[in-house]
């Protein structure tokens, strides 16, 4: 009896700790972004594993985020007067990570960082996703219209030949195609951006 309540029973934000939809995605791009930036400014090393979750989680935000603008999350409508991640201005979060990886970038190449594969690797690949998400939102005044569903189709075409790509030259010649590889990965990163 008591789980059939529990089970029944509705509140009103199922969220988790209660903050508005995005906000603990939005708290862990935050926290880890700063202390990648920390890093750079003084000139410590950043594992490569920090990279890998940075990107994870940016795209991640970034893709969820647009899900819910968009409408796709059924579940909260527009007029419900639903608050932004950590109660901050519509784009405010995605504009400070944007900003804070420039000016990080910047004090990385001033130490002398971008000669090094990780830090090299992670700003193509990041730039990737953020040109891509500036490209969707310069494209979104088109949305349904003829030229969007054709770049939609030119897009998904480049990706599918861009891994293929990437795959074949990972698989047989690692060493020597490895720069095409990240270049390739930079379009690739650039198509989740964009979508």
């Amino acid at each position: 009896m008591l789980r059939d309540v529990v089970l029944t029973m509705r509140i009103e934000s199922t969220d988790p700790l209660f903050l508005p939809r995005g906000s603990l995605r939005a708290i862990a791009a935050l926290a880890l972004s700063f202390t990648s930036w920390v890093l750079m400014f003084t000139n410590q090393a950043i594992p490569d594993y920090l990279f890998g979750v940075l990107l994870t989680i940016i795209g991640n935000y970034f893709g969820h985020r647009r899900r819910a603008i968009v409408g796709m999350d059924k579940s909260r409508k527009p007029e419900t007067g639903e608050s932004h991640p950590l109660f901050l201005p519509k784009g405010f979060i995605r504009l400070f990570l944007i900003s804070g990886f420039v000016v990080g970038g910047m004090a990385a190449y001033a130490w002398g960082h971008w000669g090094e594969d990780n830090y090299f690797e992670f700003f193509v690949v990041l730039g990737g996703l953020v040109i891509g998400y500036i490209f969707r939102n310069l494209i979104r005044k088109w949305e349904g219209s003829i030229l969007y569903a054709f770049l939609n189709h030119i897009k998904g075409l480049c990706l599918i030949a861009a891994v293929i790509y990437v795959s074949f030259i990972l698989l047989h010649t690692p060493v020597v195609g490895a720069k095409y590889a990240l270049y390739l990965s930079c379009f690739i990163s650039f198509y989740f951006g964009s979508r």
